[in-house]
């Protein structure tokens, strides 16, 4: 009896022993799991930051054409925070997109005419325009003074302001 009561408890030491060793290796394995997790999740962690950043950027490209009035309530917002009257901005004229070589992009420019409008004025009008999330660039400017003798005296600006269109070519075109 005393023999049998000795393999039994062999028996259970073995098996204990194995459960042991099984346990410690299936805890092991989801150590290993949960690093991996956490790693995962530091890498979405920084993908959402990024994806977030990129959400603040402003847009390189608009997806679709602005309507006049779009572009135009942007100028016409700009021209009041500067402080030029309305009868200062004599007009505003868009173009058609033009195909940007054989790129996806388009570009839309749009023509603007400032009469009678100090350097000042002129600054605080193109800076906040052609900066930021509005999208517009400014493509060329021209400045002439109405009077030679006199630099803050009134000026006169034509401005071209333009954004991209990201407008990807049909297959089958």
């Amino acid at each position: 009896m005393m023999r049998r009561g000795a393999i039994l408890t062999a028996v259970l030491a073995g098996l204990l022993g194995l459960t042991a060793l099984w346990s410690y290796q299936h805890m092991a394995s989801q150590r290993a799991a949960a690093l991996a997790a956490r790693a995962d999740l530091a890498a979405c962690r920084r993908g959402a930051a990024r994806i977030a950043a990129f959400r603040k950027r402003p847009a390189m490209a608009a997806d679709r054409e602005q309507l006049l009035s779009e572009t135009t309530s942007l100028i016409e917002q700009a021209a009041a925070a500067a402080g030029i009257p309305p009868d200062k901005l004599i007009r505003i004229v868009p173009e058609g997109p033009q195909q940007l070589g054989k790129t996806p992009y388009k570009e839309k420019p749009t023509q603007i005419t400032l009469r009678g409008v100090s350097l000042e004025q002129l600054v605080k009008f193109v800076h906040p325009l052609t900066g930021g999330e509005r999208g517009l660039h400014a493509k060329a400017l021209r400045i002439t003074s109405h009077d030679q003798g006199d630099s803050a005296g009134p000026w006169s600006a034509d401005l071209v302001v333009s954004y991209l269109i990201y407008e990807p070519r049909r297959p089958d075109e």
